[in-house]
């Protein structure tokens, strides 16, 4: 998201974010578009919202899937005139932002299910961005461990410049490894490797052969399909 905007015309102006998780009705609302003092019980001083923050720039939105309700109908009117209200104060303002937002794959489940607005959801995939994981592409793998050796080595990590040899030997192995914790868990990776030197590529492959001992002939059925019971015991429970 960062990027998007850094590589826009918007760039030197603001980038503003949150995650929208866990936030209840009336906080994530005075976070985004503020509030006047006195607006409610505590609310001593004005506050700016992000809206307004990030005139100009962009407001990042993430895991938008979780966001309550109630505000999605109240970001839903903002994307259409770019208007909104801070609490408390009956006049509107005016923002020229961006909106980028992400969520998870099941959001189309929270649509079916009305936990998301539709409409809402319409106005934002405007243009979609997928995000692959990362054993899909393999090919990105070590050029994403380099730059974040780069990273490692800005922070002063002690065994940082020695990584990259390391991390080399095993460019193979880790092309190959099915990443379910993906960028998280490679950052995670390398991370270890170079503040405490750890043999980390090893303990990869240690913790998925614990895990193919622990699968089930029901782990190994194709997609879509459902386990196979045996006759008598189909009829014994019908």
């Amino acid at each position: 998201a960062f990027f998007l905007h850094d590589f826009s015309p918007r760039r030197g102006k603001p980038f503003v974010s949150i995650n929208c998780a866990g936030l209840n009705e009336t906080f994530l609302r005075a976070e985004l578009f503020g509030f006047v003092k006195g607006a409610f019980t505590g609310a001593v001083s004005e506050k700016t919202g992000l809206v307004q923050q990030a005139e100009g720039g962009t407001l990042f939105l993430d895991e938008i899937g979780d966001m309550p309700p109630a505000i999605q109908a109240d970001l839903l009117r903002f994307l259409q005139n770019q208007r909104y209200r801070m609490l408390g104060c009956t006049k509107e303002k005016k923002a020229n932002i961006r909106v980028i937002s992400a969520g998870q794959p099941d959001i189309t489940e929270k649509i079916q299910n009305k936990i998301f607005r539709a409409d809402l959801f319409y106005r934002l995939t405007e243009v979609t961005i997928r995000t692959p994981a990362l054993r899909e592409i393999p090919e990105d793998i070590h050029t994403m461990i380099e730059g974040l050796l780069y990273q490692r080595i800005g922070k002063g990590d002690p065994y940082a410049k020695e990584a990259f040899s390391y991390f080399e030997k095993h460019k193979e192995k880790l092309s190959r490894h099915l990443w379910s914790g993906n960028f998280r868990e490679l950052a995670n990776l390398v991370k270890k490797r170079t503040l405490l030197n750890d043999d980390v590529v090893g303990e990869l492959s240690s913790k998925a052969m614990q895990a193919d001992t622990k699968m089930t002939p029901k782990d190994f059925l194709p997609n879509g399909f459902e386990e196979i019971i045996p006759l008598q015991k189909m009829t014994s429970v019908y």
